[in-house]
């Protein structure tokens, strides 16, 4: 259901804490998550295959707009170790370059935001209302007015919080070379 609405989205707001953004995740990063996550084995690669199908809205000749924005906690948990960190990272940051991809970091030593309480996605469309998605063990969808507009403030929130998409790339940049580095 989500890569539906991901379809139809004109605009796309991931909000990270832990891990980084489904749409921008390599196969290996994405496998590596889902193992530890606790997957059961038979599961991780139909589901690693099913976020690699989703990714194909970014390649769609009229993509929707992602702005991606990850708490510096999910740059620094080392899923599958250094060399698929820094794979993944590079692989961010070539997304990055897209015209319809932002990438937005809050950094530590901004210390609290409005979004600590979870990650989520909203989803903007042309003729619809927006929606919310709460993915985690559990797929929520949240459609309400009234609960949409909590997560309408709190994006609002960590846009301000996070950095600018041109600070926020040289900051990928280096946590990726730390990676590389051992």
């Amino acid at each position: 259901m989500l890569a539906q609405y991901e379809t139809e989205a004109i605009r796309l707001f991931s909000v990270d804490l832990l891990a980084l953004p489904g749409l921008l995740q390599t196969r290996a990063y994405t496998s590596a998550l889902m193992r530890a996550g606790g997957i059961a084995p038979a599961e991780v690669e139909p589901r690693v295959s099913q976020r690699m199908h989703r990714q194909r809205i970014l390649d769609a000749a009229a993509p929707p707009q992602l702005t991606a924005i990850l708490d510096e906690a999910a740059l620094r948990r080392p899923q599958g170790g250094p060399r698929v960190m820094a794979e993944q990272l590079d692989h961010m940051l070539a997304m990055a370059r897209r015209p319809h991809i932002e990438l937005r970091v809050i950094p530590f030593d901004h210390g609290g935001h409005a979004a600590i309480g979870g990650s989520y996605m909203l989803l903007e469309f042309a003729t619809a209302s927006p929606l919310v998605h709460l993915g985690n063990r559990a797929t929520v969808f949240l459609d309400e007015p009234e609960d949409v507009a909590i997560y309408l403030d709190t994006t609002a929130n960590v846009r301000s919080a996070a950095l600018e998409h041109e600070p926020s790339v040289r900051f990928v940049a280096a946590v990726a070379d730390e990676y590389r580095r051992g």
